[in-house]
């Protein structure tokens, strides 16, 4: 440490110096040791660590003006950007809950939709079912009937005379 002494420096300032003035500059270093020499006090006398103190607090103290005034602008730029994040993301989650809200909707009238589609073709099942039995009974009755016509026109006109009936009757379809 070069120091712009007329003095040369103390071992003992020197150690307090470098103990409790170690991160100032040399220039404040000076400064420092030149007032607690203005004040002749010895290196070995408590006051003199206490001057150092002081003097270093003032140092500090006139430092966090400008590192508070920083501090501030970056804590206001903080703040803006994460109330603009704030405001993006709130709009962002609105956006996915109302398009959420609306899938939801779609696919709920959609699928109310194809419930009613499918009523109707179980219906029309049903009606076709019904329509398919009672054509299955009419078909039925009248096998039932052509059944009986022929047994009694193969019994009356005899054997051949109903192959000639059936024949003819058969032929007519």
């Amino acid at each position: 440490m070069t120091l712009e002494l007329n003095e040369p420096i103390d071992p003992k300032e020197k150690e307090a110096l470098e103990l409790l003035l170690g991160e100032l500059n040399d220039a404040e270093q000076v400064k420092v040791l030149n007032l607690v020499r203005k004040l002749k006090i010895d290196p070995s006398d408590p006051l003199f660590i206490i001057l150092i103190a002081l003097e270093h607090h003032k140092y500090l103290l006139d430092l966090f003006p400008a590192s508070i005034e920083t501090m501030r602008a970056e804590t206001i730029e903080l703040e803006r950007r994460l109330q603009n994040r704030l405001v993006s993301f709130e709009s962002n989650f609105a956006d996915v809950c109302n398009g959420s809200g609306r899938l939801i909707k779609n696919t709920l009238k959609d699928h109310q939709i194809e419930i009613k589609k499918y009523h109707k073709r179980v219906e029309d099942h049903d009606k076709i079912e019904k329509i398919f039995d009672r054509d299955i009974k009419i078909a039925k009755r009248n096998i039932q009937g052509m059944k009986i016509s022929l047994t009694a026109g193969l019994t009356a006109c005899g054997f051949m005379s109903g192959l000639l009936v059936c024949k003819l009757f058969f032929s007519g379809l």
